[in-house]
């Protein structure tokens, strides 16, 4: 799991700080993410005024655009893939509803067409893990990236090659009489490992915690908001 307590708090936080605490909760029908709708439930700090999950495929978010347009919430979390956030930021912005919205990526901050769109809300704000572009372990993955493919390594790509590392590190510590499931998972459990991410450790549930970037887009760019 990627530690999406650690990022529900940020988010919510962040709701607080703006003095927005009536949210909707929009995301994508997965069981991770109805996790997450509940836990944030539980949250007595913040309303949860609304809250709809829909299919990964979907395309048309008008209707829940439009249920939505007649609640009181002031800021929205929306959690789905990048052709999910596309498709409701237009639609947001056809049916005219201007509310603080934030959702989770970094490689859509690049989109120049999304950029166009987003000049027309009040308040955009987009939350993603952290991935250190100034260490050695980013820069050793950015050049091996770059030397086999041409190009400079999408964010998520980074994520994995972490994953993959700390594994790779668990099963060098098992020797061969303990080379078993509980040895390795008491070994990723118990790691700290410095990756293109910075310092990724694990709670007991295996949960990731690892650092959070939240940007705010303000004339025309994106600015740091919180870690």
């Amino acid at each position: 799991m990627w530690g999406q307590d650690v990022m529900n708090k940020n988010l919510i936080n962040l709701a607080k700080n703006n003095n927005k605490t009536n949210i909707a909760l929009i995301m994508v029908n997965k069981a991770e993410f109805i996790e997450q709708i509940e836990e944030i439930k539980k949250d007595s700090s913040i309303n949860v005024v609304f809250s709809e999950l829909f299919n990964p495929d979907t395309t048309d978010f008008r209707s829940i655009l439009t249920k939505l347009k007649e609640t009181n919430a002031n800021s929205i979390i929306f959690m789905g893939y990048d052709l999910n956030v596309i498709n409701f930021l237009k639609q947001q912005k056809e049916i005219g509803l201007d509310k603080e919205i934030i959702f989770l990526s970094k490689e859509l901050q690049d989109i120049e067409d999304i950029k166009s769109y987003l000049d027309s809300f009040d308040t955009v704000y987009s939350a993603y893990y952290f991935s250190n572009s100034n260490s050695k372990s980013w820069n050793n993955f950015e050049n091996k990236f770059y030397s086999k493919y041409s190009e400079k390594p999408p964010v998520f790509s980074s994520y994995v090659y972490d994953d993959l590392m700390i594994l790779a590190e668990s099963l060098k510590i098992c020797d061969s009489e303990n080379f078993n499931k509980e040895c390795i998972i008491s070994n990723i459990l118990n790691t700290t490992h410095e990756g293109t991410a910075g310092k990724i450790q694990f709670d007991k549930d295996g949960n990731s915690i690892r650092g959070i970037n939240i940007e705010k887009f303000y004339n025309s760019s994106w600015v740091k908001e919180v870690s």
